[in-house]
């Protein structure tokens, strides 16, 4: 007779609990080695942890020594979002450094370990300043660098002049600003983790996200020039060719059903904290006001916000009988990070529900930055589901990065809709409309 040892198999489903709990979270770094740790030593270091699962899950606590001071930018860690934690390095003695930080999840049923190293031959606990807090830029706390990028040409390796550089911080533009004539920048800038991106017309542009400090502040983007394949020469036979040309100009500005198939649209509204930035948020307003009393009875709207989730503003409805989708942002103030899969999940819901067969059939989503790459990934499968489905994507750039835009215009690729961006109030006023007639005249 075979017994089972009923502690084995529960040390094998304990074991298995754990690895599924574990591989939700994606680390951007779990070993920081600060090297030989001197009076110059960048001291603060940001780690990001990734939220890969489907649900919520919580930092419960993290065991620094006090050889440490530790900030945390969320407890909450949303799916396909993350949280950073800030830790800077306060060193109480000299000589080798080691230490490793458990760190625990709701979760995880064990903790996840942190390994700090160094070699420590400076310390003075005089300067013991605080960790610099997320909404301040660090200064004093870290000692001083300068970000240098070089922009070239990958097949020449010359530099390129007059190339765009950018540094983003969660989404929101930190510096702008264009290549020497040796295809240089040099900018102060305070230590974080950025996304850093150079590009150039006619070339492919290129971004990385990484923390930016002392030891990791000088980056290369090699650009490779777009592959332009010119037309075929038209050929036209000489008999053929008129001797008046004329060109005939559309004056037609009414939106008639005789002219214009049936729409049936939903706008999936950023409404993140980037969006509270200068005029993006007016303009978006502006923008859904611009469509009051032009839509017919036989078009079909719906509205819904993302940030960190989904909400529905207004359900399927029949064109006539909006009055001032605008109205629908009022007193909305954007906040919170963006995670835009949930929006585009029900918004397709919605358009599905609402399909109209022989119209124009768009989710048109309105934003002014990129998502974030592992929320890129799956908005790209959710987009080019919907595509086979006969749903087209449009995605509208409100006041957004040339990095943003870039990025976000592959999206309306995948989706066989339309790329457009709004820059001012001329913009908003007219440019959705037009593009609406455009995607569903006969």
């Amino acid at each position: 007779m075979h017994y089972f040892n009923i502690n084995k198999i529960l040390v094998i489903v304990f074991t298995l609990l754990c690895f599924q709990a574990s591989a939700q979270l994606r680390w951007s770094e779990q070993s920081v080695n600060y090297g030989v740790f001197t009076k110059y030593t960048e001291r603060v270091t940001d780690i990001v942890v990734w939220n890969e699962g489907s649900k919520t899950d919580h930092l419960l606590r993290a065991e620094f020594s006090p050889n440490f001071q530790v900030l945390y930018s969320t407890k909450d860690v949303q799916p396909a979002d993350s949280l950073v934690i800030r830790i800077k390095f306060n060193p109480r003695k000299t000589g080798k450094f080691k230490e490793v930080v458990p760190v625990y999840f709701a979760s995880q049923s064990v903790s996840t370990s942190l390994t700090i190293s160094a070699e420590v031959t400076y310390v003075n606990l005089t300067e013991d300043l605080p960790c610099p807090h997320f909404n301040e830029k660090p200064t004093s706390c870290c000692g001083g660098f300068s970000l240098d990028v070089l922009v070239i040409d990958k097949v020449t390796r010359k530099p390129i002049h007059d190339a765009d550089v950018e540094v983003l911080e969660q989404r929101q533009l930190q510096l702008a600003k264009k290549t020497n004539k040796d295809g240089e920048i040099n900018a102060e800038i305070p230590i974080g983790y950025y996304t850093l991106y150079g590009g150039k017309e006619g070339y492919l542009g290129q971004s990385i996200t990484t923390q930016v400090n002392l030891h990791n502040h000088r980056f290369i983007f090699e650009l490779e020039k777009k592959e332009t394949v010119p037309p075929p020469p038209l050929i036209v036979p000489i008999d053929s060719i008129p001797s008046v040309v004329t060109i005939e100009i559309d004056l037609n500005k009414s939106f008639s059903e005789k002219d214009f198939v049936p729409n049936n649209i939903s706008f999936l509204i950023d409404i993140s904290g980037s969006m509270a930035q200068g005029e993006k948020w007016p303009l978006t307003q502006q923008a859904l006001s611009s469509l009051s009393g032009v839509m017919r009875a036989t078009d079909q709207l719906s509205v819904l916000t993302y940030s960190e989730k989904a909400k529905v503003l207004l359900n399927t409805t029949s064109g006539n009988e909006v009055k001032d989708l605008g109205l629908l942002l009022e007193g909305k103030k954007p906040n919170g990070q963006t995670s835009g899969t949930a929006g585009f999940n029900a918004a397709f819901r919605m358009l599905r529900k609402s399909k109209i067969e022989a119209g124009n059939n768009q989710l048109y989503v309105i934003t002014d930055g990129a998502f974030k790459p592992d929320d890129e990934k799956r908005i790209e499968k959710l987009v080019r589901l919907a595509r086979k489905q006969k749903i087209h994507t449009t995605v509208i750039v409100v006041k957004g990065s040339k990095f943003a835009k870039e990025n976000l215009e592959k999206i309306s690729q995948f989706g066989e809709g339309s790329f457009l961006c709004i820059e001012n109030a001329e913009d908003a006023q007219s440019k959705i409309f037009e593009l609406i007639k455009q995607q569903s005249k006969k």
